[in-house]
Parts: structure tokens; sequence; C-alpha cells
């Protein structure tokens, strides 16, 4: 003879514990994937207050049908809105524009010796010189004569 092994259904508020955890556990984690197994959980243990289960079986494939269902519809979406920042910063003080002076065949500008823009004249500056620097890049600085 056969006997069958069933699980007595979780009450209500088992559900919710188990809930509050794995939500609190995706505090930590930051993965959104146990966030939405903690959802399931609730909303089962809202429909076990309503409707008694027979077997905790039902109750976790119905947990389980939930949270993947949710996890695919909305992971993607939340992972978007709160992984990216929500203004890019623009950490480079090299870009701005400012006054440096000629030395030495180069451009001193912030504290560095930066090479003159390739189609610039240099034999037009003298040593010492005070210039305005428009932009740097690529180890050039790109300048403008200050009249």
């Amino acid at each position: 003879m056969q006997t069958l092994i069933t699980l007595s259904a979780f009450d209500f508020y088992i559900l919710f514990a188990i809930a509050i955890a794995l939500i609190t556990l995706e505090i930590f984690l930051y993965s959104f994937v146990v966030i939405w197994f903690g959802l399931g959980f609730i909303i089962v243990g809202i429909l076990s207050f309503f409707y008694p289960f027979e077997s905790a079986i039902w109750q976790i494939a119905l947990v389980s049908i939930l949270s993947l269902i949710f996890l695919f519809l909305f992971r993607k979406k939340l992972l978007a809105r709160f992984s990216k920042s929500q203004r890019e910063v623009k950490d480079n003080f090299f870009d701005e524009s400012g006054f440096g002076e000629f030395k030495q065949g180069k451009i001193f500008f912030k504290g560095t010796f930066w090479e003159l823009e390739p189609n610039f004249d240099d034999k037009t500056l003298k040593d010492g010189e005070k210039i305005k620097v428009l932009k740097v890049k690529n180890n050039f600085a790109f300048i403008e004569k200050i009249s």
C-alpha cells in the first residue's frame, strides 16, 4: 500500500512572516529577485486568510507561479529605474576654459604642461606670455591669444 504524504497548509501569518523576511533580505541583496517571492507570499497569505488551502503544496506552487510571473514582468523595469543615476556627472575639470601661460614651448594650464595645438604657430608667442585656453583634449591645449 502506498502512502501519500501531504503537508498541512500554512497559516496566513506564517506566509506573511516569510514574506517580510524575504523583502527584508532584498534590502541587503539589491538583486530584485527575492522581493518577487516575498510579494508572492503576501498574495498567497491574503488568499489563505479568505480561502483555506488544503495543502501547503498548493500554496507553495501558487507562490512560485506568481513570483516567477512578477519576476519576468517587472524585474527589468525596476532595475532600469533604480540602477542608473538620475543625472550624469561630468567630472573633468580640464574641459573648462581658462587662462594659462606659455612656458618652455608648452602651455602651462591648471598645474600641468600641455602641448600646443598642432595648427597654431608657436613663434608668435613669447615665453611667459598669458594666453586663453579654450579647451584641452588629447594632451593638446587649444588656445587663443589675449589681445
